[in-house]
């Protein structure tokens, strides 16, 4: 039997319908859509995310771009539109018009006009026109008044083109009531969640001052400009000595190989007295969320932030941030997906990276935890004064070594179970006219949680407030004072257990506990939550 080739004709109506649900998300599919516009070279965009007259949602993105005649409208509104001439143009598979619309709403129009003072025309692409006919077709007419002056507002007179969702039915659709007052409160809580997006993903093109980009845009959101949001600040603090390249080879399709750059930066973002002002603080979005990888496909963002699967986002390393940049060339190495929104590197690229995100990480936990000490140190300065005040107290009913002569060269005359003998021990001088038995320091040696101190000729304990229980404990129960008196009781009771049976014979045995002790902690209590979390509250939204 002879072989045969048979055309295949999708069922267009199951087809349609599976492509609405390829995983955009509101801001990711807004920010496709405005790919196309800057794509068209437009300077001005402007995005409209409202209710109309019945309080149905209504979305329209224009700009001021080239325009598309009625072969262009009818090219857009295919599924798989003709590649660009330019290779380095934001779109990349002429799926996104189609997909990121038709996954929030039923009825797409584009309207267009492709020179000064023409004719604008419609395209239409209507899911429940594909049901009817079984065949994907688009409707080219008209505009609406309606539409012309939308297309006005942005473009003037000149070529635009005006994005419209119709019929919605994936946007605020789980709320009883349309006019309530819980549909408007998730609607402005989009449109501030879609306009942080746009300026951290369009920053560069956004950034007239960025000379990354050949040309820059300007992006409204209900009429407000949207400012670009530099994740990096580099406004505050450079980059980490670190502004390297990475040559990637790539196959061509007849074998030979080309060369592309992967460049790569990173950022400890400034710690909280680095920053200039409060309100530079707060515009920076030092959130536990935001730390790690951030990567730029033609200077737009396509990933992150996130550690690409090689590491948990944890608070002490909320201040790490690095910067992956390639163009065009890498999307095969980088395997970015139809949305521009996920990636994949292969194996080797990502052993190579994971140098520099230990690097950078480093850094950002290094700054992070000498931040906290210092914070730690000064809440600690009256947190132990209670325990002080009751072991002084009780001083004459608890077991203690008797302290001696304090010597020039660090040790003291020590009586406990052992005998009388000279010892090395922590001396600290106190505060005048104030009993001091717990003392809060910077840090220990080898890094321990505690160690028996000598303050003022009395037995006491020193603690560690570098160490992240003194950090995630401590500070965490702060406003807990029968919780920090216990902590306090067990880490005295353990120095002065060490200081009654201390010996020279002993000494490394009594040193190597505490050092595995403190070890043990450190380790557990890593997973135990920050006490300030960097986290975003979001806002209760359940309709009643």
């Amino acid at each position: 039997m002879s072989e045969s080739t048979v055309e295949i004709q999708p069922d267009y109506a199951r087809l349609v319908e599976a492509l609405r649900d390829t995983g955009y998300s509101l801001n990711t599919a807004i920010a496709d859509i405005i790919d196309n516009s800057i794509a068209a070279d437009a300077t001005k965009i402007d995005v409209s995310l409202d209710l109309d007259e019945n309080y149905d949602v209504h979305v329209a993105i224009v700009d001021n771009g080239c325009g598309m005649d009625r072969e262009g409208i009818v090219n857009g509104l295919r599924l798989g539109s003709l590649q660009r001439v330019t290779p380095d143009s934001l779109g990349k598979f002429g799926m996104g018009l189609k997909t990121a619309s038709t996954s929030f709403c039923r009825r797409l129009a584009v309207v267009s006009r492709a020179t000064q003072g023409g004719d604008a025309l419609q395209g239409i692409y209507d899911l429940d026109t594909v049901h009817e006919t079984g065949r994907l077709t688009a409707t080219i007419g008209e505009p609406t008044l309606e539409q012309i002056e939308l297309l006005k507002m942005t473009a003037g007179s000149g070529s635009g083109t005006l994005i419209e969702w119709l019929k919605i039915d994936r946007i605020l659709e789980n709320y009883d009531n349309p006019a309530g007052a819980h549909r408007a409160r998730a609607l402005a809580k989009a449109i501030e969640s879609l306009v942080d997006h746009l300026s951290l993903v369009f920053q560069r093109y956004l950034d007239a001052n960025d000379p990354r980009v050949s040309h820059h845009t300007k992006i409204s959101v209900n009429g407000k400009d949207v400012v670009p949001f530099d994740p990096f600040c580099e406004d505050v603090l450079p980059p980490i000595d670190v502004n390297e390249v990475v040559d990637v080879e790539i196959e061509q399709e007849n074998g030979e190989f080309e060369i592309a750059e992967l460049r790569i930066r990173l950022f400890r973002i400034p710690n909280d007295s680095e920053w200039p002002s409060e309100q530079r603080s707060k515009l920076a979005r030092v959130f536990n969320d935001n730390q790690g990888v951030y990567v730029y496909r033609e200077n737009r963002l396509i990933h992150g932030p996130d550690w690409l699967g090689e590491f948990r986002k944890e608070p002490h390393y909320v201040l790490a941030r690095v910067e992956l940049s390639f163009d065009h060339r890498l999307d095969d190495a980088f395997k970015v997906d139809i949305k521009k929104s996920k990636i994949e590197l292969a194996p080797a690229l990502k052993s190579e990276l994971k140098k520099y995100f230990n690097q950078v990480r480093t850094a950002a936990q290094n700054e992070r935890r000498g931040a906290e000490t210092k914070r730690a140190l000064e809440g600690g300065k009256g947190l132990h004064g209670p325990a002080d005040r009751t072991i002084e107290n009780n001083a004459g009913s608890l077991k203690t070594a008797n302290i001696g002569n304090v010597n020039p060269d660090g040790s003291a005359e020590i009586t406990n179970n052992r005998g009388t003998a000279s010892q090395r021990i922590r001396i600290v001088v106190g505060p005048d006219n104030q009993a001091m038995r717990i003392e809060p320091v910077e840090s220990l040696p080898d890094g321990v949680l505690w160690m028996p101190s000598v303050i003022d000729g009395h037995p006491a304990v020193s603690l560690n407030c570098s160490h992240e229980f003194y950090g995630k404990v401590y500070e965490a129960n702060k406003d807990r004072q029968n919780v920090i008196q216990a902590l306090d009781f067990v880490l005295w009771s353990l120095a002065q257990a060490e200081l009654n049976n201390l010996d020279e014979s002993n000494r490394i045995l009594f040193e190597d506990f505490r050092i595995e002790t403190s070890r043990n902690l450190r380790r557990l209590t890593e997973t135990l939550p920050d006490p300030t979390p960097f986290v975003e509250s979001d806002l209760d939204d359940t309709e009643e």
